[in-house]
């Protein structure tokens, strides 16, 4: 099992990391090239998926990476946000119920939703 300290080692260890971490960080802040960097995401967990050593990859083909993006928004929305939004429409149901304890249904759903994204891209 790989451990954080060593994806740490594998990120420091690429002499070009700060660059290509720096692109990242300034992407994630333009709201549409940001999908861009979920395809980058995209493409990490596809090389964690297939066993092939973690490393940071050269952003090229960016093209290919805003389709990456596409992907793993879409995996995201319907693996993750739908069903957070089933919990709340769920607890809308339940308004006679005071207010914290209506929000229970989305509980569940909150708990659910990561592990849910994770299976999805695998």
């Amino acid at each position: 099992m790989v451990t954080l300290e060593q994806v740490t080692k594998r990120i420091f260890s690429d002499p070009s990391w700060f660059i290509k971490i720096l692109i990242g960080g300034i992407l994630m802040c333009l709201p549409v090239i940001n999908l861009v960097v979920l395809g980058y995401f995209y493409r990490m967990a596809q090389m964690g998926k297939k066993g092939e050593s973690f490393r940071l990859t050269d952003w090229e083909d960016w093209r290919a990476l805003f389709i990456d993006g596409l992907r793993f928004f879409v995996i995201s929305f319907g693996m993750g946000f739908i069903p957070l939004l089933v919990g709340f429409l769920l607890s809308k149901l339940l308004f006679w119920i005071p207010s914290p304890l209506s929000y229970l249904p989305v509980i569940p759903f909150l708990i659910l939703s990561g592990p849910m994204i994770g299976a999805g891209l695998y």
